[in-house]
């Protein structure tokens, strides 16, 4: 059994966990409200707004680069139509740089973005080849992970589900918490790493963890033929954070009993930030730890949680805990 600890100096690793949530967006703007551009095919990159003014017509560009302004939105959920044409200034219907325009329609809510240029497969292909490519550069990171989602079923569990809808969680891990906080809010690479997600993440929430190695992982090839999952946790409204770390202890415990399980950690959060590089509290972020779990197969998964030991793990659970949040991810290693 290890433990990794953070905000430590020395050799112990402290990992940053970044919960990368949705895809960039390209969008719909109203008629003649792109920027900046003559007669022709539009720049990869176009300002727009997207307005809720009355006009029967939206532009939706597809697989354009686009930076947006949304300055207002209907309440409540309001549907948007994009009727013919196309949204480039050279009127062309199949835009050599947008591709095809999208024809049909589309529903926002208050807040909400639209995400129709990213597909799962695009979105993971560039936060692999792309951003991944960016973050290895950062000075003193030791090891980096991807963790795209494949999977949002609670598998082997009857829990109630929290709001959270990731696509995918990172992993990053460095010898003292000092050296993440430079990286991402001083370092040289800080104004390249924002501009890059703003381009292809919807929501990013950064949480700081303690890990706790309960059931060694393999390495190399064994570990890449396992199947994971993660999830996270938020104790009961009666449970304190002190007592939740402590029946969460003992849960690592009968974990670790269960038949079928080929790794085990817990991520105890230690500091959260709802938007990246501001600090909030527990209650803008009630998440108190993530779970890593490796099985063999789905059904490997499913049997230790039908087991006797599977059964007591999770009774034992409904004693602390209020919500897990489970998803099946494919992990990828980039540092």
């Amino acid at each position: 059994m290890r433990e990794r600890g953070v905000h430590v100096g020395g050799a112990m690793k402290a990992p940053v966990l970044a919960l990368a949530v949705g895809a960039a967006l390209a969008g719909g703007c109203g008629k003649g409200s792109i920027a900046d551009h003559d007669s022709g095919p539009p720049p990869s990159v176009v300002t727009f707004e997207l307005r809720n003014d009355g006009i029967a017509t939206v532009y939706l560009l597809q697989d354009c680069l686009v930076e947006y302004t949304i300055t207002s939105l209907a309440d409540p959920v309001h549907v948007i139509h994009r009727n013919a044409g196309c949204g480039c200034d050279c009127s062309q219907t199949n835009c050599p740089v947008c591709g095809a325009c999208f024809l049909g329609s589309r529903e926002i809510a208050v807040g909400a973005a639209l995400n129709d240029s990213w597909t799962t497969e695009a979105f993971s292909a560039y936060w692999r080849d792309q951003h991944g490519a960016l973050v290895s550069r950062i000075p003193n990171l030791r090891e980096y992970w991807q963790n795209p989602v494949i999977d949002r079923l609670q598998r082997g569990i009857d829990y109630e589900r929290g709001p959270w809808d990731f696509d995918g969680f990172s992993q990053l891990w460095f010898d003292a918490a000092k050296e993440a906080d430079a990286a991402f809010n001083t370092g040289p690479l800080k104004d390249a790493l924002i501009a890059d997600e703003n381009h292809f993440i919807g929501d990013l929430h950064i949480v700081t963890a303690s890990q706790r190695e309960v059931v060694e992982v393999p390495d190399g090839p064994a570990r890449s033929a396992l199947l994971k999952r993660i999830s996270t946790l938020r104790r009961r409204g009666d449970v304190s954070e002190e007592d939740f770390r402590r029946e969460w202890k003992v849960h690592g415990s009968m974990v670790q009993d269960m038949p079928g399980v080929s790794g085990y950690r817990q991520n105890v959060i230690v500091a959260r930030e709802r938007v990246k590089g501001q600090p909030c509290s527990y209650e803008d972020l009630p998440i108190d730890g993530i779970v890593e779990l490796w099985f063999e197969t789905p059904e490997t998964l499913e049997a230790a949680f039908a087991s006797p030991q599977g059964k007591r793990t999770m009774a034992h659970a409904k004693t602390f805990l209020s919500e897990i949040t489970a998803f099946l991810v494919k992990e990828r290693r980039v540092v």
